[in-house]
Parts: structure tokens; sequence; C-alpha cells
């Protein structure tokens, strides 16, 4: 892994999510029955890079996928109402 041991700045591949393949493997089956589900913790722990995984492992398998970044859609929409209605 270049730049260090842990890397920063945004989602890692797949090649660098170590020790997560039974819980990929457990959103990947709840997902798959319908369930819907929640991921909380620090920030930088990994989160987000698991969730790319899952949603890439779930279109894999013909799921049809979407994610959506809230901190960079939200502002910008916000913005554009702000100017329409105020």
């Amino acid at each position: 892994m270049p730049g260090g041991l842990f890397p920063l700045g945004g989602p890692v591949s797949k090649e660098n999510l170590v020790g997560r393949e039974e819980f990929i493997n457990s959103l990947i089956h709840r997902l798959s029955e319908g369930q819907s589900i929640m991921m909380a913790g620090p920030r930088y722990i990994g989160k987000t890079s698991i969730a790319y995984e899952v949603l890439r492992r779930l279109k894999e398998n013909g799921a049809y996928t979407a994610s959506v970044d809230f901190f960079r859609s939200i502002p910008s929409a916000l913005v554009e109402l702000d100017a329409r209605f105020f």
C-alpha cells in the first residue's frame, strides 16, 4: 500500500479490505433478503469501503445498486433551493 500502512483519503480497494469478509457476506445476505441495514462508527474505520464493496458484489450478482454521497450532493442542492425560494 503506497503511502503507509493505513490508506486515508477515500474508500480503499477490495484488495485492501482485510478481515471483513464475514461482515461483507452478512451484509450481502441481509440486503439480498430485502432487509435494511445501517452502518455506524467512528471516522476512518472502513464504513464507506465496506459499503462500496457490498454494492460492487451485489451488482456483480445482477442486483440494481445506487450510491448517493449526501455530503457532496446536499450542499449544492441547498444552494439551488436557497436561490429559488429565498
